[in-house]
């Protein structure tokens, strides 16, 4: 059942049909979709949807089915524990949504007997209670790679680590393909109040860019990055201050005044490179400490030399002393953050 018909979930659709015929011959293994929903419609299939009407939605998204009533996630839980009820098979819910609320309909599923996987970070980033629920459930469990790095393996490896005995020395990570974009292009000269409209429109950004810039959503993957090196943190404690000041308004008036905070960033560019170091967005994580913000870092670094909107995690450990574990690539866009999705759900079926 996959819950969200954007970008994401339309790329996830695409891929389960371009590989249907690959996974039954190499693996004997079929995922067929139950049902796909999103704030307006609930498409169940009986009892499951049909190729064409999977092609649909991988091409235009959700426009028919049955109408969300006003209370949407209770009809999304009642709809797993009638699938509970009725399917033969053990099922995998997917949140590929960005909505607040869904972990109850998460830990319905859970506690259906189900696996859930999820590209949504807001679940767990709930308080750690809800996080500990959801990723040592007894009767099911949950893929979460695509709410950190996309299509990076960053949780399956740190999760590897952390089962094996490993402990968290040091971990820095640009976990940001926007802010990444922004950081590099100014170093290069731009100024940002031109870079961050650019960005806009070629999508690089949130329709308003304040959502990028804020970093709250790099404090959300910095917090479950720590919470799967065994920490246990709540966001509250995870401080984290935006790239620049965010001023209120409109958002074509706040662009149009973006000027304002050119010279400042520049000469701050500047001194950096004076002292040898770049700027860039990071997360920083330490045993019982975890922030994000804009922070000079060595050029030469791994983290120094990243450029554009690939993603990086540099992580110390007690295995990994003298060299880091580094993991590094695209950390944004829609086929490979469904390809990590696509990863949770194979590992999940073989699980089961």
């Amino acid at each position: 059942m996959i819950l969200g018909a954007g970008r994401i979930a339309r790329a996830l659709v695409r891929q389960l049909l371009a590989r249907e015929e690959y996974l039954r011959q190499r693996y004997t293994l079929t995922l067929p979709v139950a049902a796909v929903a999103n704030s307006r419609y609930l498409a169940a299939g009986a009892p499951y949807l049909g190729v064409d009407e999977l092609a649909r939605i991988a091409g235009a998204g959700l426009e028919s089915g049955k109408a969300a009533p006003p209370d949407r996630r209770a009809r999304q839980i009642a709809y797993v524990t009638d699938l509970a009820r009725s399917s033969p098979h053990r099922a995998i819910v997917v949140d590929l949504t960005a909505s607040d609320g869904m972990a109850p309909v998460l830990l319905a599923a859970l506690d259906a007997g189900f696996d859930v996987a999820v590209a949504n970070k807001k679940p767990l980033s709930e308080d750690y209670d809800t996080f500990a629920r959801l990723t040592a459930h007894p009767r099911g469990h949950i893929g979460y790679e695509a709410t950190v790095g996309a299509g990076l393996p960053i949780i399956h490896a740190l999760r590897a680590l952390v089962d094996a005995g490993d402990e968290l020395v040091d971990l820095t990570a640009c976990l940001s393909g926007t802010l990444g974009y922004l950081c590099t292009e100014v170093e290069d000269g731009r100024p940002l109040s031109q870079v961050v409209p650019e960005a806009r429109a070629r999508g690089f950004t949130e329709p308003d860019p304040r959502d990028d810039l804020s970093g709250a959503d790099v404090r959300r993957k910095a917090l479950i990055v720590a919470r799967t090196m065994n920490q246990h943190p709540e966001l509250d404690d995870v401080p984290g201050m935006p790239m620049i000041p965010l001023e209120e308004g409109g958002v074509e008036e706040w662009l149009a005044g973006l000027g304002r905070h050119d010279v400042a960033l520049a000469a701050r560019v500047r001194s950096a490179r004076e002292q040898g170091d770049v700027l860039r967005y990071v997360a920083r994580i330490l045993p019982g400490k975890c922030e994000v913000g804009l922070r000079e870092v060595p050029r030469l670094s791994a983290v120094g030399r990243l450029r554009g909107t690939d993603n990086i995690l540099t992580a110390r450990t007690r295995f990994y002393g003298e060299r880091p574990l580094v993991i590094s690539g695209p950390g944004a866009g829609p086929d490979v953050t469904a390809a990590g999705v696509f990863g949770d759900l194979l590992r999940l079926a073989f699980i089961g």
